[in-house]
């Protein structure tokens, strides 16, 4: 193992320009992607498109240079960076294995989630700076160190980690020793000038961190910092990705978006094209008769510089030996006929006709390669417009999308479990000599497996597809709650409203005549039947009445949720079954109104009946009195 490497040592690298075996090849591997992601001008591929162009041409194809790759590699970052809202994302710590001697403000828990250097928290700089130059450049190095070696007894080390390009790693052996060229400047003065652009170069060694700083314009360094940190291993790894190859000891990586990159490559080429065709077909161009002899070169073409005897074109003609009618725009000058010739064609002045296919063409073309960089590592929905119309565009497939992420989850979470194993060192080993005890200490990060990257506008196109397909209302169901928690995911009371009655409606999306029909044939249940038509006021009701006791609502098992809204319905069916007594003024009978008008009817025929009956009674017997 090596211990430390002398000023001697480090002028191989400095001076005659000492790299380990697989520099290069790992400088080459990061270029190729950050040419894309920085938006530089990719002059290799250019001009390896055209080899035989002239240099005027190269240099106005760079001019004219628009960085149209960097937007589409911005958007895949950016879409990686959702692996942090994913439901299943989470560090936990298990604060009964913190010794309690550590102060609860001096906690790894503390410092990482919460006075994390300049970040806030160690999540925050793992997607805002890690995430990138990961998948960037692979082979990129992390040293974890202080930022302050010199600090009180009392004290805790604040170690930081620090990424190194490719193109800055010098020399690198794994758990023994690396080199690297820092982005830091020193400041120096020489021969009574002041320079603040000084290299700075970092030894990190399994025992020691050494920083070589330059002093004068002759490039010699003096030792400005040697620091034993006395881990026994060195705090310096890859960033990693997908396996490419190995040279002695060195494990050479590859991007795991380095799919991507081939129709990257072609877009700028074919996109350089583009511009070129716009200029020639695109943009108007007259033609003219120049009849009139240029007064200035007397119709030759060429004047004499003055001052030399040599000729150049006449700046008044542009050479051309005729008049030439001035414009913002280019002109093609057609010389006037001469004796014998054929005559000229009415009018002396037209504009040149163009093909301008190709342009939409090429343009189709360059949409299409960027459809395909994102469809080779499956993120394809991240695309503008998908070409259904060309045939180009597939459906996504998200059990590879899955895969994909869950690959690049599960690199991210392993340089995390690194970095807090040796930050975990630096801070504890002295307070917590115990190996076990320390690694209690460190929390537990599991690689998420269900990712939230689909786009809302591209849920609702599937559930439009699965109702025209009339699929399974549990799938559309599911649909549906992807959509509401995606598309609310910044406003918690509606997403919770929406998923609590997506998931608590028994019969979600179907249609209130299907609901009253399986009703009626005895298919359902009255509770189902009243919790599916009043789901939406149940779930607003349970959520206020569990806030009001100071409770959560959407934190209770599914089974006590539906405990919850079956009560509900079960308070409507009994009011059903047995409703109240005391009815409403409105609907009792008039208090002024002893019989109902019916009854009076009644009544009233009944007393008209009564006296008929007697007097046919006192008739008959008045005729038997008569007999008698």
């Amino acid at each position: 193992m090596t211990d430390q490497l002398s000023v001697s040592q480090l002028q191989d690298y400095i001076s005659r320009n000492k790299r380990h075996k697989a520099f290069k090849k790992t400088v080459d591997i990061m270029n190729r992607l950050m040419v894309h992601a920085n938006g530089d001008m990719p002059r290799d591929l250019i001009r390896q498109r055209r080899p035989s162009e002239s240099e005027n041409v190269k240099d106005y194809r760079e001019k004219i240079y628009v960085p149209i790759t960097k937007s589409t590699l911005s958007k895949i970052i950016t879409s990686l960076a959702k692996i942090r809202k994913s439901e299943d994302w989470g560090i936990k710590y298990d604060a009964t294995k913190t010794p309690a001697r550590i102060p609860k403000n001096e906690t790894l828990e503390s410092y990482c989630e919460k006075y994390f250097p300049y970040f806030g928290s160690l999540t925050n700089w793992a997607f805002n700076v890690c995430l990138r130059l990961y998948i960037l450049d692979p082979n990129a190095l992390i040293a974890v160190f202080p930022l302050e070696t010199f600090i009180p007894e009392n004290e805790y080390l604040e170690p930081f980690p620090v990424i190194y390009t490719s193109d800055l790693v010098l020399d690198y052996v794994p758990e023994d020793y690396a080199v690297v060229l820092s982005t830091d400047k020193a400041t120096y003065t020489d021969k009574g000038q002041q320079f603040d652009d000084g290299h700075v170069y970092y030894i990190f060694t399994s025992t020691r961190i050494q920083r070589y700083e330059q002093i004068n314009v002759a490039k010699d360094f003096r030792l400005a910092l040697d620091y034993e940190h006395g881990l026994g291993f060195l705090p310096v790894f890859k960033t990693g990705g997908l396996f490419s190859q190995s040279m002695d000891k060195t494990f050479i990586f590859e991007s795991r978006i380095d799919g991507a990159r081939p129709w990257l490559d072609e877009a700028v080429r074919e996109y350089s094209d583009l511009q070129a065709e716009v200029v020639q077909h695109i943009h108007s161009e007259k033609w003219v008769y120049a009849s009139q002899e240029c007064n200035k070169c007397n119709g030759s073409g060429r004047v004499l510089v003055e001052g030399q005897q040599v000729y150049a074109d006449c700046n008044s003609c542009r050479g051309q030996g005729r008049y030439v009618p001035t414009s913002p725009y280019e002109n093609y000058v057609v010389r006037a006929p001469m004796a014998g010739e054929q005559a000229a064609i009415i009018p002396p002045a037209g504009y040149i006709q163009k093909q301008v296919e190709i342009v939409t063409i090429q343009d189709e073309r360059i949409n299409a390669h960027l459809y395909r960089a994102l469809a080779a590592i499956n993120m394809e929905f991240l695309a503008q417009t998908p070409l259904n119309q060309s045939g180009t565009a597939k459906e996504v497939d998200r059990d590879e999308l899955n895969n994909f992420v869950s690959a690049i989850a599960s690199d991210i979470v392993s340089i995390l479990n690194k970095i807090y194993f040796i930050i975990a060192e630096y801070r504890y080993m002295l307070v917590a000599p115990d190996v076990d005890e320390r690694n209690g200490m460190l929390p537990n990060i599991p690689v998420p497996q269900q990712f939230d990257l689909l786009s809302p506008t591209y849920l609702v196109d599937e559930m439009g597809k699965a109702k025209a397909m009339n699929l399974s209302p549990v799938l559309q169901n599911a649909l549906m709650l992807e959509f509401a928690v995606k598309k609310f995911n910044n406003e918690p009371k509606v997403r919770d409203e929406l998923q609590l009655s997506l998931s608590l409606d028994p019969f979600p999306g179907a249609d209130e005549a299907d609901k009253t029909l399986q009703l009626q044939n005895g298919g359902i249940t009255k509770e189902d039947y009243i919790i599916s038509c009043n789901i939406y006021q149940f779930v607003r009701r349970a959520l206020d009445e569990y806030s009001s006791q100071g409770k959560d609502f959407t934190i209770l098992d599914f089974e006590t949720q539906k405990q919850v809204v079956y009560g509900y319905a079960a308070e409507i069916l009994n009011k059903q079954i047995n409703p109240p007594t005391n009815l409403p003024l409105n609907n009792q009978p008039s208090p002024n109104t002893d019989i109902p008008p019916a009854e009076e009817e009644l009544e009233t025929e009944e007393d008209e009946a009564g006296p008929v009956q007697d007097n046919e009674q006192e008739n008959e017997d008045e005729e038997n009195e008569e007999e008698d």
